[in-house]
């Protein structure tokens, strides 16, 4: 799943058997990583606040779309 927002591409990435939402410029450059896992299959909502997405506890997080910190602990 790949989502576009404005310049910014975002995916869902798999790095040493874990995953996380990941942000990308227009050259595929990795730009940040969530500090969160997410599920593989997670959907990727966009709102005006920022993403949401699931974690690996199934719980919905809302992620700043700029860095992918989470936006409300």
């Amino acid at each position: 799943l790949l989502i576009q927002v404005a310049d910014s591409y975002y995916a869902v990435i798999e790095q040493a058997g874990k995953y996380y939402l990941a942000r990308f410029n227009d050259n595929l450059e990795m730009q940040a990583k969530s500090t969160v896992t997410v599920l593989p299959y997670t959907a990727i909502s966009v709102t005006e606040k920022g993403l949401l997405v699931q974690d690996t506890t199934n719980d919905i997080r809302l992620l700043n779309a700029d860095n992918l910190a989470e936006a409300i602990k």
